[in-house]
């Protein structure tokens, strides 16, 4: 959680810590779409879920991306939460 904080900020809001495998990334807003992040999280070597397919309703909302944590040491977190930050946010 304080590595989302500190590289992604106020750019979007994390769901579902107490979940225990996975969080959900909400981003605030976005000028990229689900398929787009999760297209360049993939270039980044991070493999990365959009949420729609598990939403009921899907409407016009903002990107959520799902990202799953579960086998992974804290380095790799920090790592695979890096190269999001990169991937999604460095111009």
């Amino acid at each position: 959680m304080t590595e989302i904080n500190k590289r992604m900020g106020d750019r979007l809001s994390v769901q579902g810590i107490s979940a225990g495998l996975h969080v959900v990334l909400s981003f605030s807003s976005s000028s990229l779409d689900e398929a787009e992040l999760v297209k360049r999280a993939a270039a980044a070597g991070v493999r990365v879920y959009p949420s729609a397919p598990y939403r009921l309703v899907n409407g016009n909302k903002p990107p959520s991306i799902l990202v799953g944590f579960g086998g992974l040491s804290p380095d790799q977190i920090r790592q695979g939460i890096r190269l999001l930050s990169e991937a999604w946010f460095s111009p």
